[in-house]
C-alpha cells in the first residue's frame, strides 16, 4: 500500500492510499510498583516528569495531593502525546481521538495524566504560548493542572463525558444517547 498525502484531485487512482491523521500515544501503568517512576523516566524524560508529580516518592502509588482527582482503580494512563497532521490542525480532531481513547480504555484506571508541553523544539515565549494552548485544550475536556504543566483527569468525571458528546456531535458521530 502506498503511503501518500491527499490532495483535492488525489485518491481517485487504482492504487489505495493511506493517511495518518491523528496519532495518540497513551502509556498504561499498574500502580503499586515502587520502581514505577524509574521505569517511566527510563522510557522518556517527559514520562518521568509526569511521574514525579503524580506518584508518591518510592511508592508507585498516586501522590496524596493528586489523589483528590483520582477514581478507584489499579492503573494510571499517561497521555504521552497527540500528534495531528498539520492539514487537520485546529479542528479539534486530536482532542476528540484522545478523549475517545481515554474513555474507551478507562477500565480500572484511577487517573489520567498529561504534560502540557509541545513536542517541538520551541523555546522561550513561543514554547510558553504553545504550552498555554495545550493547557486550554486539555482543560476543555476536564483535565486540571496540578503542577509545572502536569495535568490530571479523573476518567469517571461527567465533564469528560460531556466533552466527548460535544465532540462527537461536532463531527457527526453517534453520541452515547444514540446507541
Amino acid at each position: 500500500m502506498r503511503r501518500d498525502t491527499w490532495g483535492a484531485s488525489e485518491g481517485l487512482g487504482d492504487e489505495p492510499t493511506e493517511q495518518e491523521v491523528v496519532r495518540a500515544h497513551l502509556v498504561r501503568c499498574e500502580l503499586g510498583n515502587p520502581n514505577l517512576w524509574y521505569t517511566l523516566d527510563a522510557l522518556e524524560g517527559d514520562l518521568g516528569q509526569v511521574g514525579s508529580v503524580i506518584l508518591g516518592p518510592g511508592t508507585g502509588e498516586i501522590d496524596d495531593e493528586v489523589a483528590e482527582h483520582a477514581e478507584v482503580g489499579n492503573h494510571i494512563f499517561i497521555l504521552n502525546s497527540v500528534v495531528c497532521d498539520k492539514r487537520f490542525a485546529g479542528r479539534q480532531i486530536g482532542r476528540w481521538i484522545a478523549v475517545e481513547a481515554i474513555l474507551s480504555l478507562r477500565s480500572d484506571v484511577a487517573l489520567v495524566a498529561a504534560l502540557a508541553g509541545p513536542l517541538d523544539n520551541s523555546e522561550g515565549e513561543e514554547r510558553s504560548r504553545r504550552a498555554t494552548k495545550l493547557r486550554d485544550v486539555w482543560t476543555s475536556v476536564g483535565f486540571v493542572e496540578v503542577e509545572d504543566g502536569v495535568m490530571v483527569l479523573n476518567p469517571a468525571l461527567r465533564t469528560s463525558h460531556e466533552a466527548l458528546v460535544s465532540l462527537r456531535q461536532r463531527f457527526g458521530a453517534p453520541t452515547m444517547n444514540q446507541w
